[in-house]
């Protein structure tokens, strides 16, 4: 009897976590779903993505794409949905594609804008208001493996970019390092076989 009990509760606790488990899962799958519409309600059709991550203190998407400026592998957004000031404590972006067309006039971060914007609804499900923009308060912020082509006309140059932006002081400003590397780069009359710029940088909360 003692044995047939303790199969019947494992049994039970197995069943459990495949219900959690499939549970989780067709959250992750509504969300996906939901986000994609929204993307689409905002005029960028043909988006697609996969939400791996969503709960309380954040969001994780990956495999995105945004044909045809934007591609990013992945994209976590860590939120203080009690700190309406900085709801977003946190920004990563690896394996980033992005064509920038530097035409007058053509938004450079548009669809990325969106995106963000989106998948924070989606995280705080109504229960915070976003902000204006996604750096307000500066939340740290770490691009890696990123490239970025830059296209004037039938001009097109490839630069690899690394940025981070630290943890705020009291203060509220944040110190920040850029990293830009560029090679074989043929810019109109410009031709360079490599070439590389380190910046570090301060920012503030609050203008001068």
């Amino acid at each position: 009897m003692l044995r047939w009990l303790v199969r019947v509760a494992v049994a039970a606790v197995l069943l459990a976590l495949v219900a959690a488990a499939s549970l989780y899962l067709l959250r992750l799958e509504l969300a996906t779903r939901w986000i994609e519409r929204e993307l689409a309600r905002q005029g960028l059709p043909g988006a697609s993505l996969r939400v791996t991550r969503l709960d309380a203190r954040g969001i994780t998407l990956e495999a995105i794409a945004l044909p045809p400026e934007l591609g990013i592998r992945e994209l976590a957004l860590d939120l203080d949905l009690g700190a309406p000031g900085r709801p977003v404590r946190r920004v990563r972006v690896a394996g980033a594609r992005l064509r920038l067309d530097l035409q007058p006039g053509v938004p450079l971060l548009g669809k990325l804008d969106a995106l963000l914007r989106v998948a924070m609804a989606g995280v705080s499900q109504g229960n915070a208001e976003p902000p204006d923009s996604v750096t307000a308060g500066l939340p740290v912020l770490e691009i890696t493996d990123t490239q970025v082509a830059l296209l004037q006309g039938t001009q097109e140059a490839l630069v690899e970019v690394t940025l981070e932006i630290a943890e705020p002081g009291a203060d509220g400003s944040a110190s920040g390092e850029i990293h830009l590397a560029a090679r074989d780069l043929a810019w109109g009359d410009l031709g360079l076989e490599s070439a590389v710029v380190d910046l570090l940088f301060q920012l503030s909360s609050s203008p001068e």
